[in-house]
């Protein structure tokens, strides 16, 4: 049998307080997915909004950086250490996904530039296209649906990227980190690790707030959309695992 693939997370926000007991941390969503999509792995968790650090990169087989309400250029004590902590990976070649928050940290550490769309919020079900397909990408199709939720998003993407997915909304949706075939690191702007239910509680829980209620109202109509969370993920996961 052969051995999991240690993830290391690096949590970079928290769950908000009101969905937390109901849905989880971000960590256990991931885990829940990981074990959906029958990927055989342990993980230990970096909580780096917190102030924590990774004791060393060999600590994990692989580093997964999540989302967070926060944006990358907010002046955080924490944010500064995990873009000195993405380029030693770069450096060791140690595989990287960053999801969200983690696909903008890994474009600016790389840098590229992150900004707020002009369009405002990108929330609800999406679909993207897949306008380049490495080998390890076929089996997500030619297109892929998935849980989007953010105003922030990759405007320019480093020298070292590819950009894999794109939609009208997200130009710069899945970004590849050296050769695609074998990438360094992978990142999606989209959230994989949510759940229909999470994403229209976290939506109506921003209803009116954040975003706007005619965003909200189209986006939860949305989520009766399939998504192909499992095969996404299991994609991206198989990826990186195959360029070490």
């Amino acid at each position: 049998m052969k051995e999991p693939i240690r993830i290391g997370i690096l949590e970079t926000g928290t769950v908000n307080p009101h969905l937390r007991d109901k849905y989880g941390s971000y960590d256990e969503m991931f885990y829940t997915l990981l074990k959906r999509a029958n990927i055989n792995s342990t993980y230990r968790l970096v909580k780096v909004a917190n102030g924590e650090r990774p004791k060393t990169i060999s600590d994990a087989d692989l580093w997964l950086i999540t989302g967070s309400r926060h944006a990358v250029y907010e002046t955080l004590s924490w944010i500064k250490p995990l873009i000195q902590f993405i380029q030693d990976c770069f450096d060791s070649k140690t595989p990287i996904l960053g999801v969200c928050f983690g696909h903008q940290i890994l474009a600016k550490a790389m840098g590229g530039k992150v900004g707020k769309h002009t369009q405002g919020w990108g929330v609800g079900v999406q679909n993207y296209k897949m306008i380049k397909r490495p080998i390890w990408s076929y089996k997500i199709g030619k297109s892929f649906n998935t849980y989007t939720m953010h105003q922030d998003q990759v405007v320019e993407i480093p020298k070292t990227a590819t950009v894999l997915a794109s939609s009208s909304f997200c130009l710069n949706a899945m970004i590849s980190y050296g050769d695609p075939d074998k990438p360094i690191a992978l990142s999606i702007q989209s959230h994989p690790e949510f759940s229909s239910n999470y994403t229209r509680d976290l939506i109506l829980a921003r209803k009116g707030n954040t975003i706007p209620e005619k965003v909200a109202d189209q986006a939860i109509k949305t989520l009766q959309k399939k998504v192909d969370n499992t095969v996404l993920i299991k994609s991206l996961i198989s990826a990186l695992k195959n360029s070490t």
